[in-house]
């Protein structure tokens, strides 16, 4: 009698700062993402045994066809023992994020989409770079030095305004992870949360790249996240 193994590799926080692109323009017109091949390195060296597959089209090849005309990709994974994952779908899409006509797929749409749907798929089955799906950005290690520096600042200086307190590191990792879970559902939870503390900080507005992990510094950031969080019903 052989044992099966049925644990799932989590990649959620296998992505550091120094792995992700930004591409385009600075603020909100900025494309952040991993490259096809740092995405593949990770799934090779945390997913032993696992391998990813495209699903062959009834008629043959591997773009399915939509009713509407246009060309999608069937991808899924196995575990290391042979058991195939759900199947995950992927338009066809072109440099603007439309979808393609079947009849217009050529050779290098369907070797791009290939690696996009690889990197899709990598995110829904293991969780990895959901930050950037979901609009959330990764935590750089140097920011929450910053942040300890500005907590030490508070104990030499008690009096400042409670609200000013800066928020310890931990309690801003719990914050910003919380955020990750919740924006990866609801993709609103950022606006909302960005609106509020601009409402604190006007300043924020001139941001040329807004970021949470940025903006969340003091005690009074944290309750203002807290308190969108609850309104939308969830629990902090």
């Amino acid at each position: 009698m052989t044992t099966e193994t049925r644990y799932t590799p989590f990649l959620a926080d296998t992505v550091k700062t120094e792995d992700v692109t930004t591409k385009g323009k600075k603020g909100s017109f900025a494309a952040k993402y991993v490259s096809w091949a740092k995405s593949a390195k990770a799934f090779n060296e945390h997913c032993d045994g696992w391998t990813w597959h495209l699903k062959p089209y009834n008629e043959g090849g591997y773009v399915w066809l939509a009713p509407n005309g246009t060309g999608y990709l069937v991808t899924y994974f196995k575990d290391p023992n042979g058991n195939p994952k759900t199947d995950f779908i992927y338009a066809i899409m072109d440099y603007k994020n439309s979808p393609v006509k079947y009849e217009g797929i050529d050779a290098r749409t369907l070797a791009d989409n290939t690696r996009r749907c690889f990197c899709a798929n990598l995110c829904k089955q293991f969780s990895f770079a959901y930050q950037l799906w979901s609009d959330i950005e990764i935590e750089d290690e140097k920011k929450l030095d910053n942040i300890t520096t500005a907590t030490e600042q508070q104990d030499s200086q008690p009096n400042i305004p409670s609200g000013d307190i800066p928020l310890p590191p931990k309690e801003k990792q719990a914050l910003i992870q919380k955020l990750q879970e919740v924006c990866y559902q609801d993709t609103s939870v950022k606006y909302n949360c960005i609106q509020a503390l601009i409402e604190l900080n006007p300043e924020y507005a001139n941001d040329e790249a807004p970021s949470l992990t940025k903006f969340i510094t003091q005690r009074k950031h944290q309750n203002a996240i807290k308190k969108v969080l609850l309104d939308k019903g969830y629990k902090t």
